[in-house]
């Protein structure tokens, strides 16, 4: 596929969508805005020079993009502590990724609180105090 050419299939609410920018992006998305065409503009290097370019985009990558800062954001703050675990099966991976949002979900809900606001408290001291109170000391 050329840059800004795309693929798509529609069921329902649900889209499928591949779209080909610098490298090819899939998406699958319940998102209302269909598989509308719009105009996004993007540095590309031709000849050694950065330009500005005018390339079709759909819809439904542009709404991503706008909101992907929310799990990226989590991802990343997930992947400062996570431990590696070799597993080799899928599920226990799956259980272990669950077990670090949870408790990075723990930690903004208690920096929330505003008992805790006035409380420094790294997510680091966070997960130790956590697994101190789950085993009980």
């Amino acid at each position: 596929m050329e840059r800004s050419q795309s693929l798509f299939r529609q069921k329902g609410d649900l889209v499928a969508v591949t779209w080909q920018d610098r490298n090819v992006i899939h998406l699958i998305s319940t998102v209302p805005v269909g598989v509308s065409i719009e105009k996004v503009n993007q540095k590309v290097k031709e000849n050694g020079v950065w330009q500005n370019k005018e390339f079709d985009c759909l819809a439904v990558v542009k709404v991503y993009n706008k909101h992907m800062g929310g799990v990226d954001l989590g991802d990343q703050r997930i992947g400062y502590h996570k431990k590696h675990f070799k597993t080799s099966t899928w599920y226990l991976s799956m259980f272990f990724h669950t077990l670090e949002q949870c408790c990075l979900n723990a930690y903004i809900i208690e920096q929330a609180t505003p008992v805790h606001q006035k409380r420094n408290c790294t997510i680091l001291q966070f997960r130790n105090e956590l697994g101190e109170q789950l085993i009980g000391g």
